[in-house]
């Protein structure tokens, strides 16, 4: 997914025998690869964009190490996030002009990292005990965090929260059904009509193994 572009592109992750990752402008249905400081080594995938940065994951000797990577578009630059997540997943979750946030899950439970591009430091999003957290993103005009919390197990006291960035408080934007979940990621883009920003989530039955949009 994108986030923070005013230009009608999306990225995503175009696989076979080699995994790379593409631009696709909406406008006129141009097709183009990313740098090669992003596709020139290993296994490149997940992929979150904006203006400024890609947000990735990176697999080498055959998965053997997978990494968490910020591409700076202006300087043709990349910086390591996570040099090696080990037994853990990650999934990249949004990455704006400032702010890049993910997910971090262990064999227990679920985290959300927030990193800084101008502070270059990296913070841990506070989560109660017996709790994960996932699915970030962040409305940079106003510092917010939106980001999904929820018990141990798939859809058990789901919410979807907002904090402001740096705070250990939240409040529920709303609250699902027993069952339901969502999947990594959500979406902000902005309302012309109402001036406000619509959220965007993936709704997962638990049971049935089914989402949608």
């Amino acid at each position: 997914g994108s986030a923070g572009l005013t230009v009608p592109w999306e990225v995503y992750q175009q696989y076979g025998d080699h995994s790379d990752l593409y631009f696709f402008d909406v406008s006129n249905r141009h097709r183009s690869a990313a740098p090669t400081a992003v596709n020139g080594v290993g296994w490149a995938y997940w992929p979150a964009a904006s203006e400024d940065f890609i947000l990735f994951m990176r697999a080498t000797h055959r998965f053997k190490t997978r990494s968490l990577k910020l591409y700076d578009r202006s300087t043709d630059t990349i910086r390591t996030l996570i040099d090696d997540i080990g037994g853990k997943t990650v999934f990249p979750g949004y990455v704006g002009a400032r702010y890049a946030a993910w997910t971090t899950c262990g064999s227990e439970a679920c985290f959300v990292f927030v990193y800084d591009t101008t502070t270059q430091t990296t913070t841990k999003l506070p989560t109660p005990a017996s709790k994960s957290s996932y699915a970030p993103v962040i409305d940079e005009a106003t510092d917010q965090i939106y980001f999904v919390r929820s018990a141990d197990r798939c859809g058990v006291d789901v919410t979807i929260r907002v904090g402001a960035l740096g705070s250990d408080q939240s409040t529920t934007v709303a609250t699902l059904p027993r069952g339901i979940d969502t999947g990594w990621t959500l979406s902000l883009t902005s309302n012309a009509t109402s001036g406000f920003q619509d959220l965007y989530f993936e709704r997962w039955e638990c049971k049935d193994q089914r989402g949608d949009v």
